[in-house]
C-alpha cells in the first residue's frame, strides 16, 4: 500500500518514476482533533447546533484522502493499523465516528497486518461472526491483498515482463513528478492551516476524533445499556462463561470480541448456546448500535439513496467543478478513486458539497439530496430484478422480462445490456417501437458494442427490413466476429434471398458456438432441402426434434423428406403425428395420402385425400393425387373425374394431361389419348412419360417410325426407361435390326429379368454373348443347353469360367469339380480351380490344384504365375520370386507376371527393381491398373510425390473402387499436406474395404493433420482392434493422446509399444517427448541420451532434448543441441524455430531474426516462427511488422493464445484499444489461468476506466499465484 501525495497544480493522477508507480488507497476521511481547531469552538456555541461538538470544516474538504499514516507494507502494520483499515474498509461514517470505535478494539488486539492479510472465513465463521460481518471483513481482508500484490506487479512492470506500454501510455514528466512528502510553502493553493495539517507529525496527535468528552460519555451509556440488555438475556442461565467487568469498558469490550484462539475453542465447546449468542449480540449487535445510535444522535444516513437520479443529472451542467457523469456525492468510492489526487480546488469543492455550503446556491447541486450521504453501489448481475428478468427470458416470458428490466433500469438507467435486453425483449412481445427507441439509448451509451446492432438487425428482419437488417447485422459481425444472434439472423436473411452459400457459412459459424440451436438447424435443414441434399436435410431436421419433439412444422418437412427418399414408413411416423396436432392440415393429408397410395393402402390413401378436398375443393395437388389413386385401382372414370375438375381450374397442367392421356390408353381411346399427348408435350416438350407413352400407342399403330422417334427422345432423357428400350426393341425386331434389339432386351432383361414380354422377343445367343464377355447373358443360354445336355463337360467347363469371371465362385467350383471327376488330370480345369480356391482365400486347396497342374506341365505359364500370386499373398517372396522368373523366362511379355513380381520388389524395399518390371509392364499394357497404383506407392516410398499422383489418379481413373490405390493416393497427399483430398480417398478405401488397418492409420494421419483429434482417435482404436500388437498403431494412438494433452495415457500407450518393440529408437523418443510434456524432464533427458547414444546424429532427439534443457532454462545447453541439429540438417525448419525461440528468451534478438527469417523463408507457414518472430518485432519497437507476423500467424492458428497475446499489446502500444481488447480477451478465454493475459487484459481496463474488470482480472492473477513476488 502506498501513501498518496497531494499534487496542488494539477488534477491527472501522479506518476512516478518507473517501477514506483503510485497507487492511492480507497478514500478514507481523515479529520483533525477537534481541539486544536477554533472552529470547532465557534460551532459549539451556535444555538442551532445539537448538544453534542459540530465537526470542523477540515472535516469535509479534506475528504477524500488516503491515510498518511499506514506503513507502506501491510504485513507490518499493527493491530492499530488493522483496525483503522478495518473500519475504513467497512465504511463506517463520519470519521470522527470511525476513529474513536476503531480505538475500542486497538488496546489489547493481536491481530496484525501479517495475521490479517492471512485472515479466512471459516476462522470468522468458527468465532461465531455472522454471515454479513464475515463478508465485510473478507472484503477488507481481499481488497488489502490485492492492492499489496498490485502495487508489486505495477511496480515490478508485470509479472514476467515489463509494462513498456503502461510507462508510455502515462503522461508524465521526469523526477519531478516524484512528489515531496511535505507541502512545501510553495505551494500556492494552500493556507496555513491546511500546510500544518499536512506537515504534521501524525504521532503528535493523541486521537483524529472529533469526539470530546460529552461524546465518549454518551458512547460508554450505550454500552452500558448494551451491558444490562445482555445481562438480562442471560439470567436464567446458572452460569456463563465470560466474566463480565464491573464496567464494560472499550478495552473490556475489545477484550471480549477478539478473545484468543484457545479461549473461543473452550468456551465454544462448554457453553456452544451461550458462546453463540454472546459473541454474535457482542460482535454483530454491540458494533451496529454503536454505529446507528451515533448516526441518529449526528443525523447521518449510513445507507442514503438519491431522492432522484434525473434531478442530479441534471445539475451536472451546472457544475463546473464535476467532470463525471454524475455528481461526486453519489460516485461510487472506487470512482473517487480517479481524483484522489487532485487539486485542494476540487476537495474545497467536495467540502462545500458535504457541508451545505452553496447547495441550491449556484452551485448545481440540488437540494433535496443530503450532502452529509454516501451511497453504497451494487453490481447489477446481483440485482433480484435483474436476475429474476434473466429467468423470465430464458422461460420465453418476455412481458414478464420486461417489467423486471424497467425495475432495473430505474436504478441503472445506463446499463447497455439491460437496454438491450428489454427490447429484444419488447421486439419478443410485438412491441418494435419500444424495442426501437431503446436500442436507440443503447447505441448512445456504447456504439461499438455488437448486441444492439445484432437486436436490431433481428427486429428489421422481422419487419420485413431486409437492406436495414444485413446492414445492422454486419456491423455487429464486424464488431463480434462470433455473435450468435447476429450469425443466425443473416443467415436467415440469406437463406431468405436464396443465397444459400453464404447462408450455410453463417449458420455453420453460429451452429459452432451453439450447437443445439432449433432454429440453426431448421434453417439450414431448409437449404439442404431445397439444394436436394436430402440426407443432409433429415439428419437437421432429426437434431432439431431430438431437442424438440413436438415441433410441428419441422415433424410436416422431416416426414416430407422420407417421403422423398423412400422412407416411407418412417414418413407416416412423422405425418401422423402432425395430424393428431393438425387435424386439418391440407398439406400434410396430401403427402400422407401420397405415401399411402405408394405403399399400396389405397382406402387410406383415399381416405386422407377426401379429407383434404373437404377442406379445400379445389386444392390442385390433392386432385391430382387422388385422380392417381384411382387409376392405380381401375376406378376410370373417378380418375377421369378428377382430372377434369383439374384442367378445369388449371388447363395447362401437363401432369393431368398426361394422366388423362394414360386413362384414355385403357380405355382404348387412343386418339383422344394422342390428343392430350400433343397438348401436354407443347407445354413441356421433354416429359418423358408423356413421350413414352405416345411412342407405346404409335407402336400399338403400326406406326412405327413416329414410335421410334418418341422411344429415341425419351431414352435420351432416361437410359434406364426399361418401358421405352423395350418397345423400342420389340420395333427393331420387327424392323430386323437384331443387333439393336438385342442389345435393347438384354438391358431391359437386367433391369426385369422376368418381363415376358421381352423374353418372347429374345433368341438364342449364348455364343455371341460368350465371345463378346457378355458373361451373364452367356451363363443364362448355358444354363439352357445345359438343361438338354447335363453331361457336356465342355459346356460345364465354359460355364464354370463364367461363373469365375461372375464372382459366382461356388458354383464355379462346382461346375470344376464335376469335371474333374471324369477327367482329374484336366491341366485347365485344375488351374481354373487354383484359381477359385485362391479367390476364396483356400490357399492350401489352391496350391495343391496348381502344384499338380505343374507337375504334370513344369513349363505351364498360368500354372507358374498363379502359384507365384499366392505365394506373394502368403508373403513366401523367394518360392514366389522362383515361379515368376521361370514365368518369364517362358513369357518375357507377360504383363500380369511382371507387375506381380514388381510388387514383390516393393514390399522388400528393392525399389530399383521394382521400377523396371512396372514400367516395362506398363509399356506393354499402359491400362493396366495394378502396376500403375504398385508405381505409383513405389513412388511414394521414393518421396516422389508427383509422379505417384499421375500413376495412381490413373490407377483410379481406370478403376475407381481400387481400395489400394485410394489408399496409397491418400498417403500421398498426406505427404502433400492435401488432407481434404487424403480423407476423400480413404473414406472410399474403407467403404470398400472396412478392415483395413493400414487405411485407418492413414486417415487417422490426416485428422491428426487437422486437429480432428478425436476422430483420429476412434480410427487408431479401430485399427488397434484390428491389430492389437502393432507397435506403430500403439505410436500413432499415443501421438493423438499428445495431441489431446492426455500425456498419462499417451504415456501407457507409448510403453506397451515398446514392450512389443524394445530396440525401436524412435519410440523412445516418442516416449522422451511424452516425458517432456508430463515436466519428467530427468526421465526425458534419460531417454533421449539413450537414443543418442545409439544414434548421435539423430536429429529429432537432439531438438527434443533442445527442448527439454529450454524448459529447464539451460539454454545454452538448448543451443548445443540446437546447433548440431543445423549443422546436419540446414533447412530444418522446427530447429532453426527453436533456436530463435532460446535466442528471444536470452534477449539475442538479432541472432533471433535471423534464426526465425530462415525458418519463414523455408516455411512461410510455421506458425511458431512467425508468432515468435512478431513478439521480437514488438519487443524492438516495430508494431508494423510485428502485425504482419502475428496476422499470418492467427490466420494458421486462430485460436493460439500466445499470438493473440502478444497481438493485443501490439494493438495495445498503437492505442487501438478495441482490437486489443478482442484479442487479450480472446486469449483469456483460451488460456485462462495464464496470469499475463489477465494482467494484460486488465490493465487494458484500466485505460478504457472499466475498473471493475480490472480489478477482477488481478483478483484472478492473485488467486492463481498468491505468492508472486513480482
Amino acid at each position: 500500500m502506498t501513501n498518496s501525495k497531494l499534487k496542488p497544480t494539477t488534477t491527472e493522477r501522479p506518476v512516478t518514476a518507473r517501477g514506483n508507480r503510485a497507487r492511492s488507497l480507497p478514500t478514507l476521511h481523515t479529520i483533525p482533533n477537534s481541539n486544536n481547531t477554533s472552529t470547532t469552538k465557534t460551532a459549539q456555541s451556535s444555538p442551532s447546533s445539537p448538544n453534542y461538538p459540530y465537526h470542523s470544516p477540515h472535516a469535509a474538504y479534506l475528504s477524500p484522502a488516503t491515510f498518511p499514516d499506514l506503513p507502506v507494507d501491510p504485513k507490518h502494520w499493527s493491530s492499530s493499523d488493522v483496525a483503522t483499515y478495518l473500519a475504513y474498509c467497512l465504511r463506517l461514517y463520519p470519521p470522527a465516528m470511525v476513529r474513536d470505535l476503531t480505538k475500542f478494539v486497538r488496546d489489547d488486539t493481536s491481530l496484525n497486518g501479517r495475521r490479517f492479510l492471512r485472515l479466512k472465513e471459516e476462522q470468522l465463521r468458527h468465532m461465531g461472526f455472522n454471515e454479513r460481518w464475515i463478508k465485510l471483513i473478507m472484503l477488507g481482508v481481499k481488497a488489502l491483498r490485492r492492492e499489496s500484490l498490485t502495487q508489486k506487479i505495477l511496480a515490478n512492470g508485470g509479472i514476467m515482463e515489463e509494462p513498456e506500454e503502461l510507462v508510455e501510455e502515462e503522461a508524465f514528466s521526469d523526477a519531478t513528478t516524484t512528489l515531496p512528502t511535505n507541502v512545501t510553502s510553495t505551494s500556492p493553493n494552500l493556507n496555513s492551516d491546511d500546510k500544518e495539517f499536512f506537515n504534521r507529525d501524525s504521532t503528535s496527535i493523541e486521537s483524529t476524533s472529533m469526539l470530546s468528552a460529552n461524546d465518549k460519555e454518551f458512547i460508554r451509556h450505550q454500552l452500558a445499556n448494551l451491558e444490562e440488555s445482555l445481562k438480562k438475556s442471560l439470567s436464567s442461565s446458572p452460569s456463563t462463561f465470560i466474566q463480565w467487568p464491573s464496567k464494560l469498558s472499550f478495552s473490556s469490550f475489545s477484550r471480549i470480541m477478539l478473545r484468543s484462539p484457545k479461549e473461543i475453542n473452550e468456551s465454544k465447546s462448554n457453553y456452544p448456546y451461550s458462546y453463540g449468542l454472546i459473541q454474535g449480540s457482542i460482535i454483530g449487535g454491540g458494533l451496529m448500535w454503536i454505529c446507528m445510535k451515533l448516526a441518529a444522535k449526528y443525523s447521518i444516513d449510513l445507507i442514503p439513496r438519491p431522492t432522484s437520479i434525473t434531478s442530479v443529472k441534471d445539475s451536472k451542467a451546472n457544475s463546473p467543478t464535476l467532470s463525471s457523469k454524475r455528481p461526486s456525492y453519489l460516485q461510487d468510492q472506487r470512482r473517487n478513486n480517479r481524483s484522489e489526487t487532485g487539486s485542494l480546488h476540487k476537495l474545497k469543492s467536495i467540502h462545500r458539497l458535504q457541508t451545505g455550503e452553496g447547495a441550491g446556491s449556484g452551485s448545481g447541486i440540488p437540494s433535496n439530496v443530503s450532502t452529509r450521504r454516501f451511497s453504497i453501489s451494487f453490481p447489477k448481475a446481483f440485482h433480484p430484478a435483474q436476475r429474476k428478468a434473466a429467468k423470465a427470458a430464458k422461460n420465453k416470458k418476455y412481458e414478464e422480462a420486461v417489467t423486471w428490466l424497467t425495475r432495473v433500469l430505474e436504478e441503472y438507467p445506463d446499463s447497455y445490456s439491460a437496454r438491450c435486453d428489454r427490447a429484444y425483449a419488447y421486439e419478443a412481445t410485438g412491441q418494435i417501437d419500444c424495442a426501437i427507441n431503446d436500442l436507440s439509448v443503447a447505441f448512445t451509451l456504447k456504439p461499438n458494442k455488437a448486441y444492439a446492432w445484432s437486436v436490431r438487425g433481428e427486429v428489421y428482419r422481422r419487419l420485413e427490413r431486409y437492406e436495414e437488417a444485413l446492414s445492422d447485422l454486419d456491423k455487429a459481425l464486424s464488431l463480434e466476429p462470433d455473435n450468435l444472434l447476429a450469425l443466425k439472423n443473416r443467415g436467415y436473411i440469406f437463406y431468405y434471398r436464396n443465397s444459400y452459400e453464404q447462408a450455410l457459412a453463417d449458420l455453420d459459424r453460429a451452429l459452432q458456438l451453439e450447437p443445439n440451436d432449433p432454429f440453426i438447424l431448421k434453417i439450414r435443414g431448409d437449404i439442404y432441402l431445397l439444394q436436394g441434399h436430402y440426407d443432409q436435410a433429415l439428419a437437421e431436421f432429426t437434431q432439431v426434434l431430438l431437442m424438440e419433439p413436438d415441433n410441428v412444422p419441422v415433424l410436416q418437412v422431416r416426414g416430407d423428406v422420407l417421403r422423398m427418399l423412400g422412407r416411407f414408413n418412417e414418413a407416416l411416423v412423422d405425418l401422423s403425428r402432425v395430424l393428431q396436432k393438425e387435424p386439418d392440415n391440407i398439406f400434410v393429408l396430401r403427402i400422407r395420402g401420397d405415401v399411402y397410395h405408394i405403399l399400396n393402402r389405397y382406402d387410406d390413401a383415399l381416405a386422407d385425400l377426401n379429407t383434404a378436398l373437404e377442406i379445400e375443393p379445389d386444392n390442385v395437388s390433392a386432385l391430382q393425387y387422388r385422380g392417381a389413386v384411382y387409376m392405380t385401382v381401375r376406378r376410370y372414370d373417378e380418375a377421369l373425374a378428377d382430372f377434369n375438375r383439374l384442367l378445369q381450374i388449371d388447363p395447362n397442367n401437363a401432369f393431368a394431361l398426361e394422366n388423362r392421356g394414360d386413362i384414355f390408353i385403357m380405355l382404348h381411346k387412343y386418339v383422344e389419348a394422342i390428343q392430350d399427348f400433343d397438348t401436354a408435350l407443347e407445354l413441356e416438350p421433354d416429359r418423358v412419360c408423356t413421350l413414352q407413352y405416345r411412342g407405346a400407342i404409335y407402336y400399338q399403330l403400326g406406326r412405327y417410325d413416329e414410335a421410334l422417334v418418341d422411344l429415341d427422345r425419351s431414352l435420351d432423357l432416361k437410359p434406364t426407361n426399361s418401358f421405352a428400350r423395350r418397345y423400342r426393341g420389340a420395333i427393331y425386331r420387327i424392323k430386323q435390326r437384331y443387333d439393336e434389339a438385342l442389345e435393347d432386351f438384354n438391358k431391359v432383361l437386367r433391369m426385369k429379368p422376368n418381363d415376358a414380354f421381352t423374353r418372347r422377343n429374345r433368341g438364342e445367343v449364348g455364343d455371341i454373348n460368350r465371345m463378346r464377355k457378355r458373361y451373364d447373358e452367356a451363363l443364362d443360354d448355358y444354363n439352357k443347353c445345359l438343361e438338354l445336355e447335363p453331361e457336356n463337360l465342355s459346356i460345364l467347363e465354359i460355364r464354370g469360367e463364367i461363373s469365375r469371371e461372375l464372382g459366382k465362385d461356388e458354383e464355379a467350383l462346382l461346375d470344376l469339380g464335376k469335371v474333374l471327376e471324369i477327367e482329374p488330370n484336366n491341366i485347365s480345369v485344375l488351374v481354373c480351380r487354383g484359381e477359385v480356391f485362391a479367390l476364396l482365400h483356400r490357399y492350401d486347396e489352391a496350391l495343391l490344384d496348381l502344384s499338380r497342374a505343374i507337375i504334370l506341365a513344369p513349363d505351364h505359364f498360368s500354372a507358374l504365375k498363379r502359384r507365384g500370386d499366392i505365394y506373394r499373398t502368403l508373403e513366401r517372396y523367394d518360392d514366389a520370386l522362383q515361379d515368376l522368373n521361370h514365368a518369364l523366362q517362358c513369357y518375357p511379355d507377360d504383363v500380369f507376371a511382371l507387375r506381380i513380381r514388381g510388387d514383390i520388389y516393393r514390399s522388400l524395399e528393392q525399389y530399383d527393381k521394382a521400377l523396371v518390371d512396372l514400367d516395362y509392364a506398363l509399356h506393354l499394357e499402359p491400362n493396366d491398373s495394378f502396376a500403375r497404383r504398385t508405381r505409383g506407392d513405389v513412388n511414394r516410398m521414393l518421396r516422389r510425390y508427383n509422379e505417384a499422383l499421375v500413376d495412381l489418379d490413373y490407377a483410379i481413373d481406370l478403376e475407381s473402387k481400387n481400395a489400394f490405390a485410394r489408399r496409397a493416393r491418400a498417403n500421398v497427399h498426406n505427404m502433400l499436406r492435401q488432407y481434404q483430398a487424403a480423407l476423400t480417398d480413404i473414406d472410399i478405401a474403407l467403404e470398400l474395404e472396412p478392415n483395413d488397418a493400414f487405411a485407418r492409420r492413414v486417415r487417422g494421419h490426416a485428422y491428426v493433420k487437422l486437429r480432428r483429434y478425436k476422430e483420429a482417435l476412434g480410427d487408431f482404436n479401430v485399427a488397434l482392434r484390428l491389430e492389437p500388437h502393432s507397435a506403430m498403431f500403439m505410436q500413432a494412438r499415443a501421438d493423438v493422446y499428445c495431441m489431446l494433452n492426455r500425456y498419462h495415457e499417451a504415456l501407457f500407450d507409448i510403453n506397451i509399444a515398446l514392450q512389443i518393440k524394445p530396440e525401436s529408437i524412435t519410440i523412445l523418443i516418442a516416449r522422451g517427448e511424452i516425458y517432456l510434456a508430463l515436466g519428467r524432464y530427468s526421465d526425458s533427458l534419460e531417454d533421449l541420451n539413450n537414443a543418442l547414444s545409439r544414434q548421435p546424429n539423430n536429429t529429432y532427439a537432439l531438438r527434443i532434448r533442445g527442448n527439454v534443457y529450454h524448459a529447464l532454462k539451460r539454454y545454452h545447453h538448448a543451443l548445443k543441441n540446437f546447433d548440431k541439429v543445423i549443422k546436419l540438417e540446414p533447412n530444418n525448419v522446427y530447429a532453426l524455430a527453436d533456436r530463435g525461440d532460446v535466442n528471444r528468451m536470452l534477449e539475442r534478438y538479432d541472432q533471433a531474426m535471423e534464426d526465425f527469417d530462415n525458418a519463414i523463408r523455408l516455411d512461410p507457414e510455421n506458425s511458431f516462427a512467425l508468432k515468435n518472430r512478431g513478439d521480437v518485432y514488438r519487443m524492438q519497437r516495430q508494431p508494423e511488422h510485428a502485425l504482419l507476423d502475428l496476422n499470418r500467424a492467427l490466420r494458421l492458428e486462430p485460436n493460439d493464445p500466445f499470438a493473440l497475446r502478444v497481438r493485443g499489446r501490439v494493438y495495445f502500444r498503437l492505442k487501438q484499444y478495441d482490437k486489443s481488447w478482442i484479442d487479450l480477451n480472446q486469449a483469456v478465454q483460451l488460456d485462462p489461468n495464464n496470469t499475463i493475459g489477465l494482467y494484460w487484459r486488465g490493465a487494458l481496463c484500466r485505460k478504457l476506466r472499466r475498473y471493475n474488470a480490472a480489478l477482477k482480472d488481478i483478483d484472478r492473477a492473485i488467486e492463481l499465484n498468491p505468492e508472486n513476488e513480482a
